[in-house]
């Protein structure tokens, strides 16, 4: 249950570095994190055990935005790695099931206000928020409050599943 959130590193490992280790997190959160390479997370001759985290806006400027495997295998079970720039995992991994990885993030319910429906006041919410950087309006998570963040609403349109 950690959350690493707009860290930096000059080289590895924005969010976190494992050297020589094999920890095992559970419901993590690596977001907004970046480095050199592995935005979020940097591996090198190490094992980590990943199970229900995410990896989600990280950024490295040569590889693995998301994750960085060097001489490492981590295992990721019911594990999200997904929008960071521009790719999602570099190196080696072992899928434990259940794992999304994409480009994109995956989108449950555009219920922006939180009332269990997609209707008009989050598409007001959407419109007050055109244009802005950071927002909860940004439902891609591209950056930018724009007209995907609209289309997104509109068709998810009514209760929540």
């Amino acid at each position: 249950n950690c959350t690493f959130e707009g860290n930096t590193a000059d080289d590895y490992g924005g969010g976190m570095t494992n050297d020589t280790s094999s920890p095992t997190l559970t419901t993590c959160t690596f977001t907004k994190n970046s480095a050199s390479a592995g935005g979020g997370i940097a591996n090198y001759a190490s094992n980590p055990m990943f199970e229900n985290c995410t990896f989600t806006a990280n950024f490295a400027e040569f590889s693995g935005r998301g994750m960085n495997n060097d001489s490492s295998n981590p295992t990721l079970t019911d594990t999200t790695v997904c929008g960071n720039t521009p790719d999602q995992i570099y190196g080696d991994w072992t899928d434990g099931g259940g794992n999304t990885i994409a480009d994109e993030c995956p989108i449950d319910c555009p219920d922006i206000n939180g009332d269990g429906y997609v209707n008009v006041t989050d598409l007001l919410v959407v419109i007050d928020q055109w244009g802005l950087t950071d927002s909860p309006a940004d439902l891609n998570q591209d950056g930018i409050v724009d007209v995907t963040d609209l289309l997104i609403v509109v068709g998810n349109w009514g209760p929540c599943p």
